[in-house]
C-alpha cells in the first residue's frame, strides 16, 4: 500500500506542476473568392465552441494571413468578417496534444454580399478524447489491429485485458457490460460472448467509448463499468466507400466493402465483412488427487475453422430542423467447425501405477446468428438543450450445436469405443424501448430524465444420444438430456440533475430498476422465481483548474445479475472428467465503487491519474470441486464479499511530430473473502497491468505501430491466474493521395500471450490448466477508398437552413 500511496503522491504533484503550459495556435489566410487576392484588415474573431463567447481576436496582414497563439486546447469556432464582404463562420476547429496547431485552407469571402457561410472544419480526431465519464479511443487508424477483430481492438484499449481464451476484464474484473453501438448485439449472454465479439471486424469499429464508473442515466447492470463499441457510419456528401482486403498465416483471410450514400434530408449507409479464420489450439490440464492418490493428466490439440458474415444497413432521416429518424440493422451468420483430441491418463501418486488411459475426440459443429434492429427518434424543442429522443431495440441471438464424441479405452483394453451425438439448441430474443427526456433550467442546470424496459426470453435445449452397438443406433440418454428456459424482465427509471457554479460541476443521480426473473427446467418441473428491486445513487463532481487542469470524483452502486448459462442445474458432462453445473440459487452481486481521477493537458500530451476502490457483496465466480472420485464439477457460487483498489495511469502524447504515444498502467490490490463456501477460500494479492501503443511517421519509409501489453499474476478464491503478455508490430504506407494503403502486421511476435490457471487454495486437489492459441500471425492488409468526398470534402459548407452542430440530422 505504501508503493501504490507514493506513487499517486509523485503522480498528482507532477501534474500539478504548471512548468508546462498548452500553447495551441491557429492559423490561415483570408482571399476574395472572385479574385484569389489577399484581403487586408480583416477581422477575425475567436469564439469557444461551448457558448460561443469571444476568447480573443486579430487582423489579416498586408498578405490576408492571421494567426492566434498561446491558446488553451479545445474546441472553438471562427467568425470572419469585413465591410463590403460576406461573412464566414468556422466551426469545429480542435487543437489538442494531437495537433496544438491547427492551419485552415484559405478562406474565400464573397465581395459585395452579406451572406454567412459556414464550414465545417473536420480535424484529425485525438486518439483518446475525454467526455464527461467516459473516454472514448478513436482506433479507426489503428495500425496495429489491421485485419483483427474486435478482440483485436479491445487488446489495444488502456485499463482493458484480454486473455488467450478471449475473457474479457477491466482493471481486473470480468463483470463488464460491452455493447455494439449502445445496443446489446447478443452480448447479454456472457457464455459466448467472446466468439460474438471475434466475429465484428476490426476494420468496420471506429471508436471505444469506456465508462469506468457510470451514473444513474445507464443500466445498472456490471460492476466493472461499460464498453461501447462503436461502428462505423460515414455521413460524407454524395458517396463514399472503403474496400478492404486482408490474409493472414495459417489460412486467415478477411474482406469488406463499406459504402455510404448521402442526399437531401436522407443518409445511406451499409457494410458487409467476410472472414474465414482457421485457428490452432492446444491445452494441458493436470489434477493431483488426494483423496484417492492419484495424478491426473490430459493433453488437448484441436483446430478450428470458423466462417462469418457481418451486414450493417441503415439510414437517417432528417424530417425537418428539430426532428431525425434514423434505423440500423446488424446481421451476423456465421459457422465454426472445431475438432479436438484429447489423450487422458490417471496413474497412483505413491506407485506410480497406471490406473487408466483414455482418448477423447471431439467434433463440434456450430451454425448461429445475431440479428440487431433499432429504430431511434430524436427532438429538439425550441431551446437546442431540451430534447427527447427514444428508441426502439430487438436482438435475436441463436446458436445450434451439433457434437459428436468418440471415447476409447487403451487402458483398460478391450472395450468398445463409446460414441454419443449431442444437440444443443441456444436462443435469445431480447426487446429494448427507451425513452430520455433533457430539460435546461439554464445554461448551467440541467435534469435529465427517463426510463427503461429490457425484456429478455433464454431458452437452452439439450439433447444427448449414446451409441447402442446392439441396435446400431442413439438412444436418448434422459440423464444428461435437458430443457432450460429463462426468462429476465428488467424495468428501470431514472433522474439526474447536473449543474455548475464557477468552474465547479456536479451531478446528482438516482436509478431505480425491478427484476423479474424465471427459471425453468422443463426436464423436471423445476422452477426457480426471484423478484427484487434495487435503488442505484450516482454522484459524479468535476473542478476545473483554469483550462488545462480538471478533478473529477464519482461513486455508483451497480448491479451483476446472474446469467442463463451459470443457473441450470442439469449436469452437463463435457468429458468423463469434467463436468459443469449451473447454480439456481445464486444471488445477484452489488457493488458500490468509488473513483478520483484527475486530467492535465501539456503543450504536447495528457494525463489522466485516478484512484479507484469497490466493494462487491455476494460476487458471482466459477468454483471447481471433486465428484465421485477423479471428477471434477464447474459450477456458480457467491463470494462473501470482495474488495479492489488501486491506482491507474493513462497517457496520451505526441512528443514529436513523427510520434505518437498512448497507454496505461494500473497497480491494484485484489482481497477475495469466500469463507462463507470453505474456510480455505481466502485470497489476495497486488497486481499491475499496463499497455503502450507508439505510432512513429516515417514520410520516405512508411508509419510503424508497435504495442506491448502486460497483465499480472490475479487471484480467485482458489487460486491464481498467471501473468501473460503479448507485443504487436505492424507497417502501413499510403499511396496515390491516400486513396490506397498497404499494411503489414504481425501479432504476439515472441508467442508469449496464454492462458495459465493454478487451483492451489483448495482441501484435497491440487489443479493446474493452461491453454494457447496460434495468436502469432503475420497479416497483409489492403485498403482502397473511394467515392465523391474522398479528398474534396475535408470541409462541408452547410446550408442556410441546417442548425450548427448537427450535420442537419439532429446528430
Amino acid at each position: 500500500m505504501k508503493v501504490m500511496y507514493s506513487l499517486v503522491l509523485v503522480i498528482l504533484f507532477f501534474l500539478t506542476n504548471s512548468i508546462y503550459a498548452q500553447n495551441g495556435k491557429i492559423s490561415g489566410s483570408v482571399v476574395d473568392k472572385s479574385t484569389n487576392t489577399p484581403i487586408e484588415a480583416v477581422s477575425v474573431a475567436l469564439l469557444k465552441g461551448s457558448d460561443s463567447t469571444v476568447v480573443t481576436g486579430t487582423e489579416t496582414d498586408a498578405q490576408g494571413k492571421f494567426a492566434l497563439s498561446q491558446l488553451p486546447f479545445g474546441t472553438y469556432n471562427l467568425r470572419v468578417t469585413i465591410v463590403g464582404y460576406s461573412k464566414a463562420v468556422l466551426k469545429g476547429i480542435v487543437i489538442n496534444t494531437d495537433k496544438p496547431e491547427a492551419i485552415l485552407e484559405p478562406i474565400s469571402l464573397k465581395s459585395g454580399e452579406t451572406e454567412t457561410e459556414e464550414i465545417v472544419v473536420e480535424g484529425e480526431r485525438s486518439a483518446i478524447e475525454f467526455k464527461g465519464e467516459k473516454k472514448i479511443f478513436n482506433v479507426e487508424k489503428g495500425m496495429n489491429v489491421q485485419g483483427g477483430s474486435a478482440v483485436d481492438v479491445l487488446k489495444n484499449i488502456p485499463s482493458v485485458a484480454v486473455d488467450a481464451d478471449g475473457n474479457i476484464s477491466l482493471r481486473g474484473n470480468q463483470n463488464v457490460k460491452i455493447l455494439v453501438d449502445g445496443k446489446p448485439f447478443g452480448l447479454s449472454n456472457s457464455e459466448n460472448r467472446n466468439s460474438v465479439l471475434d466475429q465484428i471486424p476490426a476494420n468496420m469499429i471506429e471508436s471505444i467509448e469506456l465508462v469506468t464508473n457510470p451514473s444513474a442515466k445507464y443500466e445498472a447492470e456490471s460492476s466493472a463499468g461499460i464498453i461501447n463499441i462503436k461502428l462505423k457510419k460515414k455521413e460524407g456528401l454524395g458517396y463514399n466507400g472503403t474496400m478492404v482486403l486482408n490474409a493472414g498465416s495459417r489460412d486467415k483471410y478477411n474482406g469488406s466493402l463499406n459504402l455510404n450514400f448521402r442526399k437531401d434530408k436522407f443518409n445511406f449507409f451499409g457494410n458487409y465483412d467476410y472472414r474465414l479464420y482457421n485457428y490452432i489450439i492446444e491445452g494441458e490440464n493436470s489434477r493431483d488427487n488426494f483423496s484417492i492418490n492419484s495424478d491426473f493428466s490430459q493433453t488437448t490439440s484441436g483446430t478450428s475453422r470458423n466462417i462469418s458474415h457481418f451486414l450493417k444497413g441503415g439510414f437517417d432521416y432528417n424530417i425537418n430542423d428539430n426532428n431525425s429518424l434514423s434505423y440500423l440493422i446488424n446481421y451476423n451468420p456465421r459457422e465454426r467447425k472445431r475438432i479436438d483430441n484429447s489423450d487422458a491418463t490417471t496413474i497412483g501418486l505413491q506407485t506410480q501405477d497406471l490406473i487408466s488411459h483414455y482418448n477423447f475426440i471431439t467434433d463440434d459443429l456450430v451454425k448461429g446468428h445475431t440479428l440487431d434492429m433499432s429504430l431511434n427518434f430524436f427532438k429538439k424543442f425550441k431551446n437546442p438543450q431540451q430534447t427527447l429522443s427514444t428508441e426502439a431495440v430487438f436482438t435475436s441471438y441463436t446458436d445450434e450445436t451439433n457434437t459428436n464424441t468418440t471415447q476409447s479405452y487403451i487402458f483398460p483394453s478391450g472395450v468398445q469405443p463409446a460414441l454419443q451425438n449431442r444437440l444443443t439448441d441456444d436462443k435469445t430474443n431480447e426487446g429494448i424501448l427507451t425513452l430520455d427526456y433533457a430539460h435546461p433550467f439554464s445554461k448551467e442546470s440541467k435534469l435529465e430524465t427517463g426510463f427503461k424496459i429490457n425484456l429478455r426470453d433464454n431458452n437452452k435445449n439439450y439433447d444427448v444420444g449414446n451409441f447402442d452397438y446392439n441396435t446400431n443406433s442413439y438412444t436418448n440418454d434422459t440423464t444428461q438430456s435437458n430443457d432450460y428456459s429463462y426468462n429476465e424482465n428488467i424495468y428501470g427509471a431514472y433522474a439526474t440533475f447536473s449543474s455548475t457554479i464557477n468552474k465547479f460541476g456536479y451531478q446528482l443521480g438516482l436509478r431505480a430498476e425491478q427484476t423479474d426473473t424465471k427459471g425453468d427446467l422443463r426436464t423436471t418441473n423445476q422452477i426457480n422465481e426471484k423478484n427484487y428491486f434495487g435503488l442505484f445513487p450516482s454522484i459524479n463532481l468535476t473542478q476545473k483548474i483554469g483550462e488545462t487542469q480538471e478533478f473529477q470524483f464519482s461513486y455508483t452502486r451497480r448491479i451483476n445479475r446472474p446469467q442463463l448459462q451459470s443457473l441450470n442445474p442439469f449436469i452437463q458432462i463435457f468429458d468423463p472428467f469434467n463436468y459443469f453445473q449451473g447454480n439456481p440459487d445464486l444471488k445477484p452481486e452489488y457493488t458500490n465503487s468509488l473513483e478520483l481521477g484527475f486530467i492535465k493537458y501539456f503543450k504536447t500530451m495528457t494525463i489522466n491519474p485516478s484512484i479507484f476502490y469497490s466493494h462487491t457483496k455476494d460476487q458471482i465466480s466459477r468454483a471447481r470441486e471433486l465428484i465421485d472420485s477423479n471428477i471434477a464439477l464447474l459450477t456458480f457460487v457467491n463470494y462473501g464479499k470482495t474488495e479492489n483498489y488501486g491506482t491507474e495511469l493513462v497517457l496520451n502524447a505526441q512528443p514529436e511530430d513523427f510520434l505518437s504515444l498512448n497507454g496505461s498502467v494500473s497497480y491494484y490490490k485484489n482481497v477475495i473473502d469466500a469463507t462463507n463456501l470453505d474456510s480455505v477460500y481466502k485470497n489476495s494479492n497486488y497486481t499491475w497491468n499496463g499497455r503502450m501503443t507508439a505510432n512513429i511517421t516515417l514520410p520516405m519509409f512508411a508509419d510503424i505501430g508497435l504495442t506491448y501489453f502486460y497483465s499480472g499474476r490475479n487471484v480467485f478464491a482458489q487460486g491464481v491466474l498467471e501473468p501473460f503478455q503479448s507485443f504487436d508490430v505492424s507497417l502501413k504506407k499510403d499511396f496515390l493521395e491516400k486513396t490506397l494503403t498497404l499494411g503489414l502486421r504481425m501479432s504476439d511476435v515472441f508467442n508469449s500471450l496464454k492462458f495459465d490457471v493454478k487451483l492451489n487454495n483448495t482441501t484435497n486437489f491440487q489443479e493446474s490448466f493452461q491453454r494457447k492459441r496460434d495468436t502469432r500471425a503475420i497479416y497483409a492488409t489492403l485498403t482502397y477508398r473511394f467515392g465523391t468526398d474522398t479528398k474534396s470534402q475535408d470541409k462541408k459548407r452547410r446550408r442556410p437552413n441546417e442548425q450548427p452542430g448537427n450535420d442537419g440530422f439532429g446528430f
